[in-house]
């Protein structure tokens, strides 16, 4: 639409300072600052057309087309004329240079700057381009372009339907200038602002990422990260609710990051001095990584002894020691960080997390380290190859006894290969699993290096270095303490180094014993600080805390061990506030009782416990673990269980079925420990499919049931009927072969056009199968009543097709009678319930609406607030905006339950149509019963009265077809198409099974697919779109299109429903 040159508008010598064009709102021109009056909505929808295609001719005939459609007055063209010429007067000296006769039709010669969509557009593209430059300049270029709008693009031509392309590409991109707001409010430190912005496009769009995204981020900078966390669950739920999908991963990743408070995402600032004293060098209850090195004190002989064994050529060096003796530390912050430092090169790394136990993994790792990759950026082909596995035990205890022998003999032939050897470090008490393998016993006790306690000397250099290293000094009495508590005692290291920590923290200019005393000592400092912590939480994240402790360790060969838990996984927990969990994250990671760490596959983040110690020196830890070890166990169980059903790609064979799964729905239940999203959906899959199988089963017994039950019927009256053969034949009861007829009674509301269509199914049963049928009308008698007296006199089948009865107690006391339900659903064992997809059928009455409305609004009227109207208008809104994402649906009811009058008010029907189409809507859909008739006929008075096509759509019945209905003959002209209900084929089939012994409890649904809906073709109004109708058609037969049951977010839906999830299967 814009001719721009060079980013700029070409010059036109002040043309566009004369004529000034609004299209981003209603449509108004003014000439030399004054406006110009453009005449009736015919003359503004000719300019508009012209505007549309600026710089291109456009042809009468389409002009015509698109102001007039089919319904083309003869004085088409003349009028075109004449609206031309008064636009070219109402412009003035302008208007003949701007509106251009060119055969075949006309031209508008504008200049660019005239035209206020042409400015936008620059605006906001000047805008972006300083955004993604970081320029201040930015938030001032896309305010201006946003004060352009004001409106709705060309709200009152009614043209939004050709224009939809144009509109939508604008709307886009105001949403882009909205993100690129708070972008720039981001860019600048102003987070509050940008949230403003953010939500701004979210409300305009609420399933765009990248909206969501910046709000989230915006939120979280602005310190409301608990609304941050709900924004994403909020998104995540309504996503999955309304379009079946998960978020992207760079959202999840945004939300992972929230959860833990990662720097990353607070604003950059400028860099300025800070002091070495500011920076803790102690490392808590972690073990120190290759980064702390120059931290890592008093194990450098213990560090030299390893590296000498590995220069001898040793093919396995196991480190082996009891826990808290430094194990880990020594193997990353010693070993590892002298070898990597090592210069040049000279041995490549593959450093194995500890849930990596696939043999095979193993084996590609190292075959592509040797290759000269996956083993850093130095390593290079034919380098010997360095196997590191820290905590072995992770290993031992999570593999069973077959698996353990396979994976040591397969580690036992790796570092048998030339250039390959392994480093382990492994808990002292789990010393002879190894041994109990032949093969890789040998091996593993030849290389075997102690982990001895430190030394006075060692802890000395433990405790001072890395203070003197920052310029903190540490008082000798505190020293003595220190050496006295730690020196040849095993285990104390994660203690020593946590209370070092707490001490630095407390006071960064001097370590003093005072100080030490204070936070409790060596044995009390660990547990002080956590009791603190947890004593301020209020309940909510004392109870998240307890899912998350329980979330971080598992049960392995009868121990509790630490789990490095994926922090999605916390994120995804149900019932549990993301926002608490956040909370529980960040006070327990700031004092460096959990680390956090990402997964070195998916890259995903991680947390864990930072330490064994925390099991014992936690009281609050220690009682949790202690008093829920079974339903760990439980948990760890389902979590094998889970991973299986997802590596087979969940096969239903891989779910739970039996006792097993009673055992882990029991534990469920008790509630000890919340599921994960995905822990939910494994066990609902598993109760699905037992309970689908037991249906199934319990229908096979029951009809098999029924079977014998009426062979010996048909037996008794088989032998009365040698006695009273002449009694029976006289009054019918018996069939020509001798059998007794079976006795249907039918309880009904004579309603018309519905009780012809049962009647049709009626008639068909009866000419090709022989049955006693007996009808009660509930203007006679009530529904209870006469299904309660049908069942006594020994009726076989009762159908009931009657609204609001209560048939459960009839069925439930008449249990050797079988009852057909046409207008309900009964949970009884003797009861089949025959259910419609309305929804479907509505979905593609609003697809024909959408393809048929000029406007882009249409109406739904609803007889009453039914359930089932509800899915009426549910499955239209989405049937309409399947077509047509931004098009307006008004929905309203004609009465509110238990108020059933409106499906017979046909005066409200012609009134909510009138109030409808004065609103804009040119297709009415009154799903309301008798009462669609007075709407469909008032659509035809207002088609006539407005000059305007309108239409109708029928519900039921073909009400092209059913004049006894509509008092308009010419009515008929305007209705677009009828949703058939077909009650025929229902009880047809419903009836025919049972007769044959087929027919089993429970719903019996008829949809499209099996001819109980469809939409009619009558007077072939929809036959343009018959194509696009068909393709959606089969992609809701399919099951690529799911049609939700409740209208979300419109008139007459309580949040109550709209929570039930969007999906009617």
């Amino acid at each position: 639409m814009g001719d721009l040159v060079g980013g700029r508008f070409p010059s036109h010598r002040g043309l566009g300072d004369r004529v000034s064009v609004r299209m981003l709102g209603s449509l108004r021109v003014t000439v030399d600052g004054s406006p110009v009056d453009l005449g009736p909505p015919k003359q503004r929808s000719l300019l508009a057309i012209l505007l549309l295609h600026r710089g291109d001719v456009v042809s009468t005939d389409r002009i015509v087309d698109l102001l007039w459609g089919e319904r083309r007055p003869r004085t088409a063209e003349h009028s075109v004329q004449l609206y031309v010429s008064n636009l070219r007067r109402a412009l003035g000296g302008y208007g003949p240079g701007g509106i251009v006769t060119q055969k075949p039709g006309y031209l508008l010669n504008l200049p660019a700057e005239a035209l206020d969509v042409i400015r936008f557009e620059q605006l906001a593209d000047e805008g972006h381009h300083e955004v993604t430059e970081m320029r201040p300049s930015a938030a001032d270029l896309l305010t201006a372009a946003l004060e352009l709008w004001q409106g709705e693009p060309l709200a009152d031509t009614a043209l939004e339907t050709i224009a939809q392309p144009e509109i939508r590409r604008w709307q886009d991109l105001r949403l882009r200038v909205l993100e690129d707001l708070a972008q720039a409010c981001l860019s600048s430190g102003d987070p509050a602002r940008a949230v403003t912005w953010a939500q701004r496009a979210c409300r305009e769009d609420p399933y765009r990422e990248r909206s969501r995204e910046l709000l989230m981020l915006a939120l979280y900078r602005a310190g409301r990260h608990r609304e941050a966390l709900r924004t994403y669950t909020v998104y995540r739920e309504s996503l999955r609710d309304e379009l079946g999908l998960d978020p992207m991963p760079s959202l999840a990743g945004l939300q992972e990051r929230i959860l833990l408070h990662d720097p990353a995402l607070d604003p950059e600032v400028p860099a300025v001095a800070v002091s070495v004293v500011h920076r803790n060098p102690y490392k808590g209850l972690r073990p120190f990584e290759v980064a702390d090195a120059d931290d890592y004190f008093g194990r450098e002989a213990l560090t030299e002894g390893i590296l000498a064994r590995l220069g001898e050529g040793q093919p396995l060096v196991a480190v082996v020691g009891p826990s808290g003796s430094g194990k880990s530390s020594v193997l990353k912050a010693g070993v590892l960080a002298r070898l990597l430092a090592s210069q040049p090169r000279r041995t490549a790394i593959v450093e194995l997390a500890p849930d990596v136990h696939d043999p095979d993994e193993i084996e590609s790792r190292v075959a592509a380290a040797r290759a000269g990759g996956a083993a850093g950026p130095h390593a290079s082909a034919g380098m010997p190859v360095l196997v590191v596995m820290d905590q072995f035990e992770e290993h031992l205890l999570a593999l069973d006894e077959a698996q353990v022998r396979a994976l040591l003999d397969r580690l036992a032939n790796l570092s048998a290969q030339p250039g390959v050897s392994l480093l382990l470090a492994l808990r002292a008490d789990l010393y002879d699993r190894p041994l109990r393998q032949p093969g890789f016993a040998e091996i593993f006790a030849a290389g075997v290096v102690n982990v001895l306690p430190m030394t006075a000397a060692e802890v000395e250099a433990a405790v001072v270095a890395p203070a003197s290293r920052v310029g903190v000094a540490v008082e000798p009495a505190l020293l003595a303490e220190l050496v006295a508590a730690t020196a040849d005692q095993p285990a104390q290291l994660p203690l020593l180094q946590f209370a070092l920590t707490e001490l630095f923290d407390r006071s960064r200019s001097a370590l003093d014993l005072a100080g030490y005393q204070a936070i409790g000592g060596l044995q009390a400092a660990l547990t002080r600080r956590a009791e603190q912590i947890r004593r301020g939480w209020p309940d909510e994240v004392a109870a998240a805390a307890t899912q998350i402790f329980l979330r971080l360790v598992r049960v392995e060969g009868g121990q509790i061990v630490r789990r490095r838990t994926p922090a999605r996984e916390l994120g995804a927990l149900t019932g549990v506030d993301p926002a608490a969990i956040s909370d529980v994250l960040r006070a327990v990671g700031r004092h460096h009782l959990i680390t956090f760490d990402r997964d070195e596959q998916t890259g995903h983040a991680t947390v864990e416990v930072a330490h064994d110690a925390l099991f014992e020196r936690w009281p609050w830890l220690a009682n949790l673990l202690r008093r829920h070890r079974t339903a760990l166990e439980r948990h760890g169980a389902l979590r094998v269980a889970l991973e299986e059903w997802h590596a087979a790609e969940h096969d239903a064979g891989y779910l739970l079925r039996g006792s097993r799964l009673e055992q882990f729905q029991n534990w469920r239940a008790e509630g000890v420990l919340q599921l994960s999203g995905p822990e939910a959906a494994f066990l609902d899959a598993s109760q699905t499919m037992v309970d689908d199988e037991m249906a199934r089963a319990a229908a096979l017994a029951e009809s098999r049931r029924r079977l014998e039950r009426r062979s010996r019927r048909w037996l008794l009256v088989a032998v009365a009927a040698v006695l009273f053969a002449g009694v029976s034949a006289a009054f019918g009861l018996l069939t020509p072969g001798g059998q007794s007829t079976p006795r249907v009674g039918w309880v009904y509301h004579r309603t018309g056009h519905i009780d012809r269509y049962l009647e049709l199914g009626l008639d068909r049963v009866a000419d090709e199968n022989r049955f006693a049928l007996a009808k009660v009308d509930v203007d006679v008698e009530s529904a209870e009543s006469a299904a309660e007296r049908f069942a006594a006199q020994g009726d076989d089948l009762v159908i009931v097709t009657t609204n609001d009865t209560d048939l459960a107690p009839v069925a439930r006391r008449h249990r050797d009678v079988d009852f057909l339900m046409f207008t309900g659903i009964v949970d009884e064992p003797n009861v089949t319930s025959i259910g419609f997809a309305h929804q479907d059928g509505a979905f593609l009455a609003g697809a024909a609406a959408a393809m048929a409305s000029k406007s882009g609004t249409v109406g739904f009227i609803g007889g009453a607030d039914t359930d089932v109207l509800r899915r009426f208008e549910a499955g239209f809104v989405a049937g309409v905006r399947a077509v047509t994402p931004g098009a307006r649906v008004l929905s309203t009811y004609l009465s509110r339950v238990p108020d059933y009058t409106g499906f017979f008010d046909q005066v409200g029907a012609r009134r909510t149509t009138r109030e409808m189409v004065r609103a804009g809507a040119d297709v009415i859909f009154p799903a309301a019963g008798g009462a669609q008739y007075g709407a469909l006929d008032e659509v035809a008075v207002l088609s006539t009265q407005l000059d305007r096509q309108l239409w109708g759509i029928g519900v039921d019945d073909d009400a092209y077809l059913n004049g006894d209905w509509i008092t308009r003959v010419e009515s008929r002209e305007h209705v677009l198409t009828s949703m058939v209900i077909r009650f025929d084929v229902a009880m047809y089939d419903g009836l025919r099974s049972w007769l044959d012994g087929t027919l089993t409890p429970g719903l019996r649904e008829y949809d499209l697919s099996n001819g109980g809906i469809e939409l009619t073709q009558s007077g072939g109004f929809i036959t343009p779109y018959a194509g696009r109708l068909e393709d959606l058609r089969h992609d809701l037969v399919s099951g690529r299109i799911d049609v939700p049951c409740v209208p979300a977010g419109l008139v007459g839906t309580t949040a109550a429903e709209a929570a039930a999830g969007p999906g009617c299967r």
